[in-house]
């Protein structure tokens, strides 16, 4: 996570899964943002292949570990630049409208009051569903 803006910062948690997040500071500043789940588009039966086909498209990977189980990423993708294959990240082909808005931090003890969460407003695709007060 203090590594390269544009780079995987991928660790291991709970004994159990994997989760990615994109460094997005300078070198030596931890600043990172956690992929908490993803809107599958294309692959979904590699994603199933990988996970399981009792699944939905809506909870296959609505989760960090879950994103990271469906992509099969692992330790092996700590470091790797985001903007190479085999795992990239790049805009859409055909830009869309969609409202984006930020709610409270969940799965942290602290900072939960903080509007650090930035979501399709609307999206049947979330870890958990729209959190405001």
């Amino acid at each position: 996570m203090f590594g390269l803006p544009g780079y995987a910062y991928v660790y291991y948690i709970y004994g159990n899964y994997y989760c990615l997040n994109v460094v997005t500071g300078p070198i030596g500043k931890g600043e990172a943002v956690l992929l908490r789940a993803v809107e599958p588009v294309s692959g979904i039966d590699i994603m199933h292949n990988n996970r399981g086909s009792n699944w939905t498209k809506y909870n296959l990977a609505n989760g960090p570990g879950k994103l990271c189980m469906a992509y099969g990423i692992d330790k092996r993708f700590n470091g790797h630049n985001l903007s190479m294959s085999p795992l990239y990240l790049h805009g859409p082909e055909q830009q869309r409208k969609f409202d984006i808005i930020s709610t409270g931090r969940i799965g942290v003890s602290a900072g939960k009051d903080k509007l650090l969460r930035f979501i399709k407003s609307g999206s049947n695709y979330l870890s958990r569903r729209e959190q405001r007060e």
